[in-house]
């Protein structure tokens, strides 16, 4: 009976570390824009940081979904501006949500391009990074 208990164990956290490692290699990025004085600015939220840069650990297909935040903003389809080694495609693309699917099988250090427009026609461009080490 203790065996079984024990592998019982083992099992769920195997399990567990597998949830765990999934929920990491989904990444939900929410572009928020605001008006300055002197234009748009541009800062993301549920990445590395306000750039938008996201890290993933090399084995797992990976995911970034892109929001626009408040206000009346639309995206364009991404545009992947650095992949050395063919990892990185576009998934799907809205006008307010753009996802783009990371193959994650080799280390590398990729970045993509995605541009908002605000009501006024005014183009907001940035470039996150996507590292997979």
């Amino acid at each position: 009976m203790r065996i079984f208990f024990l592998s019982t164990l083992a099992l769920l956290a195997c399990a567990f570390t597998f949830a765990d490692a999934s929920a990491q290699n989904a990444r939900s990025l929410k572009i928020n824009i605001t008006q300055t004085p002197s234009g748009y600015s541009c800062e993301y939220s549920g990445g590395d940081n306000a750039k938008g840069d996201v890290t993933f650990h090399v084995g797992t297909k990976a995911s970034v979904t892109l929001h626009v935040g408040a206000g009346s903003f639309t995206i364009d389809k991404p545009d992947i501006t650095v992949d050395p080694n063919d990892q990185l495609s576009i998934k799907s693309n809205s006008p307010t949500t753009a996802v783009i699917q990371d193959t994650n099988t080799v280390e590398q250090v990729g970045a993509y391009k995605v541009t908002a427009h605000a009501e006024d026609g005014t183009a907001i461009s940035s470039d996150p990074g996507i590292i997979n080490q």
